[in-house]
Protein backbone atom coordinates (compact mmCIF):
# COMPACT_ATOMS: atom_id res chain seq x y z
CA UNK A 1 0.00 0.00 0.00
CA UNK A 2 1.67 3.24 -1.11
CA UNK A 3 -0.99 5.41 -0.39
CA UNK A 4 -3.88 5.42 2.38
CA UNK A 5 -7.22 5.39 1.93
CA UNK A 6 -10.18 2.60 1.23
CA UNK A 7 -12.64 5.25 0.27
CA UNK A 8 -13.55 8.49 -1.91
CA UNK A 9 -16.11 11.11 -2.99
CA UNK A 10 -14.92 13.08 -5.23
CA UNK A 11 -16.23 14.76 -8.71
CA UNK A 12 -15.25 12.37 -11.52
CA UNK A 13 -12.57 14.39 -13.78
CA UNK A 14 -12.18 11.99 -16.67
CA UNK A 15 -13.80 8.70 -17.84
CA UNK A 16 -12.06 5.45 -19.26
CA UNK A 17 -13.27 4.01 -22.62
CA UNK A 18 -16.27 2.03 -22.30
CA UNK A 19 -17.49 3.45 -18.98
CA UNK A 20 -21.16 4.87 -19.00
CA UNK A 21 -23.84 5.45 -16.28
CA UNK A 22 -21.44 8.39 -15.40
CA UNK A 23 -20.86 12.01 -16.44
CA UNK A 24 -17.72 13.94 -15.98
CA UNK A 25 -18.15 16.48 -13.12
CA UNK A 26 -20.50 14.38 -11.51
CA UNK A 27 -20.05 13.84 -7.58
CA UNK A 28 -19.10 10.48 -6.40
CA UNK A 29 -18.19 8.08 -3.56
CA UNK A 30 -16.38 5.03 -4.37
CA UNK A 31 -14.71 1.95 -2.37
CA UNK A 32 -11.13 1.70 -3.48
CA UNK A 33 -10.18 -2.39 -2.28
CA UNK A 34 -6.79 -1.32 -3.45
CA UNK A 35 -5.87 2.06 -1.21
CA UNK A 36 -4.98 4.76 -2.76
CA UNK A 37 -8.10 7.15 -1.67
CA UNK A 38 -5.60 9.86 -0.44
CA UNK A 39 -3.94 10.64 -3.53
CA UNK A 40 -4.39 13.80 -5.63
CA UNK A 41 -5.85 11.93 -8.78
CA UNK A 42 -7.60 8.28 -7.93
CA UNK A 43 -8.69 5.79 -11.18
CA UNK A 44 -11.56 3.98 -9.53
CA UNK A 45 -13.31 0.42 -10.63
CA UNK A 46 -17.02 1.16 -11.64
CA UNK A 47 -18.12 -1.88 -9.62
CA UNK A 48 -17.39 0.25 -6.44
CA UNK A 49 -18.81 3.49 -7.98
CA UNK A 50 -21.75 5.34 -6.80
CA UNK A 51 -23.22 8.50 -7.98
CA UNK A 52 -24.19 11.34 -5.64
CA UNK A 53 -26.78 12.80 -7.40
CA UNK A 54 -30.02 12.04 -5.96
CA UNK A 55 -33.29 13.79 -6.45
CA UNK A 56 -33.20 15.87 -3.49
CA UNK A 57 -30.13 17.45 -5.11
CA UNK A 58 -26.17 16.49 -4.84
CA UNK A 59 -25.17 14.60 -1.44
CA UNK A 60 -22.26 16.81 0.32
CA UNK A 61 -18.82 15.39 -0.57
CA UNK A 62 -17.25 15.64 2.65
CA UNK A 63 -20.54 13.30 4.48
CA UNK A 64 -20.18 11.16 1.48
CA UNK A 65 -16.75 9.91 1.53
CA UNK A 66 -17.63 7.54 4.33
CA UNK A 67 -20.45 5.84 2.26
CA UNK A 68 -18.23 3.03 0.73
CA UNK A 69 -16.80 1.66 3.85
CA UNK A 70 -17.26 2.99 6.94
CA UNK A 71 -21.32 2.74 6.73
CA UNK A 72 -21.78 -0.71 5.81
CA UNK A 73 -19.34 -1.32 8.62
CA UNK A 74 -21.34 0.58 11.12
CA UNK A 75 -24.24 -0.82 9.83
CA UNK A 76 -23.10 -4.59 10.23
CA UNK A 77 -22.15 -3.56 13.99
CA UNK A 78 -25.39 -2.48 14.59
CA UNK A 79 -27.19 -5.76 12.94
CA UNK A 80 -24.43 -8.11 14.36
CA UNK A 81 -22.89 -6.96 18.01
CA UNK A 82 -25.91 -5.39 18.43
CA UNK A 83 -28.60 -7.87 17.24
CA UNK A 84 -30.32 -5.42 15.22
CA UNK A 85 -33.39 -6.62 13.32
CA UNK A 86 -36.61 -5.28 11.83
CA UNK A 87 -38.97 -3.65 14.59
CA UNK A 88 -36.31 -2.79 16.84
CA UNK A 89 -36.32 0.52 16.62
CA UNK A 90 -35.89 1.52 19.76
CA UNK A 91 -32.93 -0.51 20.57
CA UNK A 92 -31.10 1.35 17.72
CA UNK A 93 -31.04 4.24 19.58
CA UNK A 94 -29.39 2.66 22.39
CA UNK A 95 -26.94 0.57 20.75
CA UNK A 96 -25.68 4.14 18.89
CA UNK A 97 -25.41 5.66 21.98
CA UNK A 98 -23.44 2.75 23.40
CA UNK A 99 -21.37 3.16 19.88
CA UNK A 100 -20.72 7.08 20.57
CA UNK A 101 -19.10 6.25 23.71
CA UNK A 102 -16.64 3.44 22.48
CA UNK A 103 -16.12 5.22 19.12
CA UNK A 104 -16.53 8.70 18.67
CA UNK A 105 -12.84 9.38 17.26
CA UNK A 106 -13.48 7.00 14.66
CA UNK A 107 -15.56 6.53 10.86
CA UNK A 108 -17.55 4.49 12.81
CA UNK A 109 -18.54 6.12 15.71
CA UNK A 110 -19.46 9.17 12.95
CA UNK A 111 -21.44 6.57 11.49
CA UNK A 112 -23.66 5.37 14.28
CA UNK A 113 -24.53 8.74 15.43
CA UNK A 114 -21.19 9.69 17.68
CA UNK A 115 -19.92 13.23 16.18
Amino acid sequence: MDVPGLEVARTVAALGAGVSGLEVGEPIAAYLPAFGGYAEVVTADTRFVRSLRTGAGEADLAEAAGLPCVFPTAFGVLKDAGRLREGFLTAVGFVIESQRLSTSVNGQGVAGGGR
